[in-house]
């Protein structure tokens, strides 16, 4: 049994002490009547303040959070487990790189973090130097010992700091860039490219980017794809790769798109299964012009009630005055006459028949009843 506990990771244990005020570690745990723990401090002044849980809402007075001793044990044990694991790691890097043994990583922090303690050793050694120099005139030996000390541990905590706030994050191994897609003009920003994407996990970080920002696209095949790779200091604003597009709504319409790019001296770039993004050699902050086969949900035809009409549907029809023409379905109003002029016609209008003029008038680009003979 002691085997399986040996293989509980330890940083899924440490997310459960996590303070949901201060979102740090707790310190000092305390729980409240409904069940939630806190640090002593921050459930204090939240109950003091809102007479509140912080998480769940439910009422709680100053009696009725309590200290939870079997949390702060574990807590106290989870922790001294961890450092005596960090500590055992330590040693045994140590040891392979004194044999030769590993990938390499360990040897390059162990090989940095060695000539950073032999300067810092000669640094400390020249200050204790003089100390002790400087005591061999002093009467008060032990004053000079508590002086250097003082200075010592000093050192030791600003060196401490420093070097917490400097340890490499792998995140600092992404690829920060643009992405602009040239079919809408839309240009994704900071968007991290890590050093294990290829280029099929390329078109899954546009997707995920485009979601967020409320867009939904599909890729009609599996094709990768182009990239136009274009370095900060082409100095190509938004603008520019705005009035290089045209209008791309044709294979035509794609290579005069392509033609302005080698115009400008930028390399069209196809995607090759299974490559990794970092070969292709791309600058921090480039911005990467992505022409690829999709569309956009909201570019898609929407469905006209005469498509799968159901008899009795509640419809709101519209008239067009570009078109001079009433009795327009929602759908084909919002799609078909984006951007006119139109106003309500009948609200809420209870069908008996499959009734939209737009198709009538054959001015629906909508997905209607003649779609199905298509």
């Amino acid at each position: 049994m002691e085997i399986l506990f040996n293989q509980i990771p330890v940083d899924s244990l440490i997310k459960e002490f996590n303070c949901s005020v201060c979102l740090n570690l707790i310190e000092d745990c305390y729980t409240t009547k409904c069940g939630h723990t806190f640090c002593k401090s921050c459930i204090s002044e939240a109950i003091n303040r809102h007479h509140k849980c912080p998480v769940c809402q439910e009422v709680v007075n100053e009696n009725e959070y309590y200290r939870n001793l079997a949390m702060n044990n574990l807590r106290r044990i989870i922790f001294e487990e961890e450092k005596r694991a960090k500590d055992a790691y330590i040693k045994e890097l140590a040891g392979k790189v004194i044999n030769n043994e590993g990938d390499g990583l360990e040897e390059i922090f162990i090989k940095s973090l060695q000539e950073h303690i032999v300067i810092f050793r000669n640094y400390l050694d020249k200050i204790k130097h003089e100390f002790e120099v400087s005591k061999q005139q002093l009467q008060d030996k032990e004053q000079a010992d508590r002086q250097y000390n003082e200075i010592k541990s000093y050192i030791f905590k600003a060196l401490n700091q420093h070097m917490n706030t400097v340890v490499p994050q792998p995140n600092m191994l992404d690829i920060p860039c643009h992405i602009f897609l040239p079919q809408k003009n839309i240009l994704l920003q900071n968007v991290s490219i890590k050093p294990y994407n290829n280029t099929e996990t390329f078109k899954e970080i546009i997707l995920e980017e485009l979601q967020r920002r409320q867009h939904t696209i599909q890729y009609k095949n599996d094709s990768l794809g182009h990239i136009v790779i274009i370095t900060p200091d082409k100095k190509l604003m938004y603008q520019d790769l705005v009035n290089l597009k045209g209008n791309i709504a044709s294979a035509q319409d794609l290579e005069a798109y392509i033609g302005n790019i080698k115009n400008l001296g930028l390399e069209y770039i196809r995607l090759e299964p299974g490559k990794m993004i970092t070969n292709y050699k791309i600058t921090p902050y480039s911005t990467l012009v992505y022409i690829g086969e999709y569309e956009f949900k909201e570019d898609q035809p929407l469905e006209c009630i005469t498509h799968n009409y159901i008899a009795g549907q509640i419809v709101n029809y519209f008239s067009c005055e570009d078109c001079n023409s009433n009795w327009i379905c929602q759908p084909c109003a919002a799609y078909c006459h984006k951007g006119h002029a139109l106003v309500m016609h009948i609200s809420n209008k209870k069908t008996t028949w499959a009734c939209c003029y737009c198709v009538k008038n054959n001015l629906c680009k909508a997905i209607n009843k003649d779609s199905k003979k298509v």
